[in-house]
């Protein structure tokens, strides 16, 4: 197992906390990461490549899916009211990407 730099670990926190802050945004992909982390696609596709062997909409949508997860745990809400604030609009997507 190989561990992440303390420099790749402060990129995926600052990643994740752009995705954290547009969460309900269903339109927030990959063009709008890059706009607001002021990098560009490319390069932030091969550094996450790199890092976690993932690419950057698999990032994203790792990160609305754990949110919901967290969400869905407490039990304070719906699934429906959960895919809504992760940004998630279509029930159906939803129920396919947790399964």
């Amino acid at each position: 197992m190989s561990t992440i730099s303390s420099t790749d670990q402060v990129f995926i926190t600052r990643l994740t906390g752009i995705i954290l802050t547009n969460l309900g945004n269903e339109h927030f992909g990959v063009a709008e990461l890059a706009r607001a982390s002021g990098m560009s696609r490319l390069a932030i596709y091969h550094r996450l490549l790199a890092i976690t062997g993932k690419s950057t909409t698999q990032f994203i949508r790792e990160v609305r899916l754990h949110q919901a997860m967290e969400s869905l745990q407490q039990g304070s809400i719906t699934a429906s009211e959960v895919a809504y604030k992760v940004g998630i609009r279509q029930p159906g997507l939803f129920q396919y990407l947790l399964s």
